[in-house]
């Protein structure tokens, strides 16, 4: 009886933990910030990702270097929602929470993002343990161009 139960909880598991994009999402992309005039030195990089998804808010975003299959390096960094400076500054922004790092060029086809999305208590206090996932390569959000950059 016990694994019907198992079975029966699996398939809601999968529909929580979702890491499949919704056509209504924002698109996540990454740019350098301010540029260096010297070639392959250590730029700053924004990545901009949708505040929310499904009702969860973005609440942290995995960096991962990797050197072909093998996972070299892994630090988890925080994202916060564009500021009223940053509204300001470019509108195009509402809807986005933004994360910042610092990577030598050379690496970018070694950059796996992870961005963890988590829902809100419930009225009675319940947390959802499990939320929406996004998983990007930066290569790929630097290739993005949205129609209003910063």
């Amino acid at each position: 009886m016990k694994y019907l139960a198992i079975l029966f909880l699996f398939p809601f598991s999968i529909w929580a933990c979702s890491d499949s994009s919704d056509v209504n999402e924002l698109v996540a992309y990454a740019s350098i910030l301010e540029p260096t005039p010297f070639p392959k030195q250590v730029e700053a990089i924004g990545i901009f990702i949708p505040s929310e998804i499904d009702k969860a808010h973005a609440s942290l975003m995995n960096i991962n270097y990797v050197n072909g299959d093998k996972l070299m390096l892994q630090t988890t960094i925080s994202v916060s929602k564009a500021s009223d400076w940053d509204l300001q500054t470019n509108p195009a922004l509402d809807g986005y929470s933004i994360s910042y790092f610092y990577l030598n060029l050379s690496q970018v086809n070694n950059i796996q993002i992870t961005v963890y999305y988590h829902y809100p208590k419930t009225k009675d206090g319940s947390i959802a343990m499990c939320g929406p996932v996004r998983n990007h390569k930066l290569s790929d959000l630097m290739a993005v161009k949205p129609s209003k950059t910063n």
